[in-house]
């Protein structure tokens, strides 16, 4: 393929300031008639400017790398909000964050406020464990929606936190108190 016109590597660049095809045809200097169609032009799948959306995909991963952002490095990240115990992340007596924390539970910290006054006030505010879990397993195709919901079945969000719930049970319960299938034992055992 050949080299972009000016005017199409200019939408390459603006692209990425918003991620909006036809606000980057606008402000390159294509009337609205014509970029309210430009997302056609670079639709990931059937592109009808194919050296357009390689060149925003060049762009695209210059950025990355020189963000550092990957898709290990994300799907890391969620995992360490979504797995977080919070029981070894804060001292539910003193409201602090524990000084033996490991690392990646820090993580999952979203922010901290001290109120001083009469008594002291902490509070630490958690990223969200469920939406955390539902970004993995949606990425990891665990989770198909349509299907689901075309299916009648429970909600994705549901399954993700009946999940959540198994796997907390699990981490919770001692290896001798699992059955023979390495699953905690049903109420009533």
């Amino acid at each position: 393929m050949g080299k972009l016109n000016d005017r199409d590597e200019m939408k390459a660049h603006e692209y990425l300031k918003d991620y909006s095809a036809m606000a980057a045809a606008i402000r390159a200097g294509s009337a609205y008639s014509t970029a309210k169609n430009a997302s056609e032009w670079i639709h990931p799948d059937h592109p009808k400017k194919p050296r357009l959306r390689q060149r925003i995909d060049e762009l695209m991963a210059r950025k990355s790398a020189r963000l550092g952002v990957s898709r290990e490095r994300i799907i890391d990240e969620l995992a360490k909000i979504a797995f977080c115990e919070p029981g070894k992340l804060i001292d539910f007596e003193t409201g602090k964050v524990r000084e033996d924390a490991a690392p990646e539970d820090l993580a999952a910290i979203a922010g901290i406020k001290v109120k001083d006054g009469k008594f002291t006030e902490r509070e630490v505010k958690l990223h969200d464990k469920l939406r955390a879990a539902e970004m993995l397993a949606r990425y990891l195709g665990m989770l198909d929606d349509k299907a689901r919901r075309e299916e009648g079945e429970q909600s994705s969000v549901a399954k993700v936190a009946e999940l959540m719930a198994r796997l907390d049970a699990e981490s919770r319960a001692a290896p001798e108190a699992l059955d023979s299938a390495g699953q905690p034992p049903e109420d009533g055992e």
